[in-house]
């Protein structure tokens, strides 16, 4: 489990759809440390400071139980 105050970013990720420089980064940061939990199904990448997690997750499912771990309820549009 990753805690909310260690995300950087929760991106959505369509691997036909990420924009050039986002992939850049992701390729770059992948040499670093990454983990995949599904290598098939990848719907987010969760950034943190130390690792990139490849997620079958959704980044709107993963964004609200990030805001409802850190006390936060707001409704993500």
């Amino acid at each position: 489990m990753i805690r909310a105050n260690e995300i950087i970013a929760i991106l959505q990720y369509e691997e036909n759809e990420v924009p050039e420089e986002t992939m850049a980064f992701l390729e770059k940061a992948d040499a670093a440390s990454s983990i995949t939990i599904t290598p098939d199904l990848v719907k987010s990448v969760i950034i943190t400071d130390h690792v990139i997690y490849y997620s079958p997750v959704s980044s709107v499912t993963l964004n609200k139980r990030a805001l409802t771990d850190a006390g936060i309820k707001e409704d993500i549009v």
